[in-house]
């Protein structure tokens, strides 16, 4: 067994609709100095391309399957439990789970538990917020104050998600295109609906406009018919999961996020990096990622009509997008960097270790 201090992360599915969570994990394992820390990840839920790319990295995987209905797969937490018990670690870091997957670490590993809480809904019941118990780890840190705020028990550490930020200008074809983007998972909490009927309103004011929606998800071929319904079939394209997001967005001009939740907003995130000026609904975690007017725009309307006329007027507006987008990624440069989040994520591993932080 190596020296270095043995680190697990536990996640759900590998596949494509758990991409910004895996992304972030994927930061943490490069970022959280490798010399004294080895990493492994182990997926719990389907299998999927993040195992093999995780994998190319240099991380530790495994694929340790245990179904959905978690309190029915008693085959699937016995494959935990032995897999536990055969591998030592010091840490185990929680992204995936409730309460009896931490009693199972508990009860069959030495290691100390950190719960890591990236949302504050379970999606499949709605949207609505509720309580998320804490209880049975050693440290819990969250994404946002939003998502800490629904902690019951532990108290968490608010440790914001962190990117390695590009050093990029927004160039001059960029500023006068009028392609919007959005970026996310093809579920109702994305609330794309609401984009796709407001796109049906902005195209009277700005004939060259389209909307590239990336990704996929359950929702997708009654998207695509809502936008045949809305007449909006010649402007909206469906690129699927991309790859390659960073370059597709920056072929945006705008980035508008109309989501009824979100636990931070990585695709927010991201965009502002680059230099892509973001639209997003005024709710949950996009509030302390995005100062409004400053490092971009929120949006409290829940009519197609007054989204579109803030659309058309950002669209309309190249001096104001060119300086908000590079007071974005100004903002994100200082405050939501790969390293701060990896410096506060190891402090809290050295704390529960009883090692002196640096």
């Amino acid at each position: 067994m190596s020296s270095r201090i043995q680190v697990l992360h536990l996640l759900g599915n590998a596949t494509h609709d758990n991409t910004a969570i895996c992304k972030l994990v994927e930061t943490m394992v490069q970022g959280v100095d490798p010399v004294r820390f080895e990493h492994h990840v182990w997926f719990l839920g389907e299998d999927g391309p993040w195992k093999e790319h995780m994998s190319a990295t240099g991380v530790k995987v495994k694929h340790v399957p245990w179904r959905a209905d978690r309190r029915r797969d008693i085959g699937g937490a016995w494959r935990f439990r032995r897999a536990i018990k055969t591998q030592p670690f010091d840490i185990i870091h929680q992204h995936f789970g409730s309460r009896g997957l931490r009693w199972i670490a508990q009860t069959f590993s030495t290691a100390k538990i950190v719960f890591h809480m990236h949302l504050r809904i379970a999606e499949r019941d709605g949207i609505a917020p509720g309580t998320i118990r804490t209880d049975g780890a050693d440290s819990v840190i969250a994404i946002s104050r939003a998502v800490a705020a629904s902690a019951e028990g532990i108290r968490p550490h608010v440790i914001y998600p962190g990117i390695n930020v590009p050093q990029i200008s927004r160039s001059a074809d960029h500023k006068t295109n009028n392609t919007i983007g959005f970026v996310g998972r093809l579920e109702p909490v994305k609330g794309l609906s609401a984009l796709i009927k407001a796109m049906s309103f902005v195209k009277m004011f700005v004939p060259d406009v389209r909307l590239q929606v990336a990704g996929d998800g359950s929702q997708r071929t009654s998207l695509e018919k809502y936008v045949e319904q809305c007449g909006v079939g010649d402007i909206v394209d469906f690129l699927g999961h991309r790859e390659d997001i960073e370059n597709v967005m920056k072929g945006w001009k705008l980035l508008v996020v109309p989501s009824l939740e979100e636990g931070f907003g990585m695709a927010a995130l991201e965009a502002m990096s680059l230099g892509v000026p973001v639209l997003a609904r005024n709710v949950s975690g996009l509030t302390e990622l995005i100062n409004d007017n400053a490092t971009g725009w929120l949006f409290h309307e829940d009519d197609s009509i007054s989204l579109a006329n803030r659309i058309t007027m950002l669209l309309r507006d190249d001096a104001k997008l060119g300086i908000v987008a590079l007071a974005a990624q100004h903002y994100v440069s200082v405050k939501f960097t790969a390293p701060r989040m990896c410096k506060e994520i190891e402090d809290i591993y050295n704390s529960l270790l009883g090692t002196p932080v640096a």
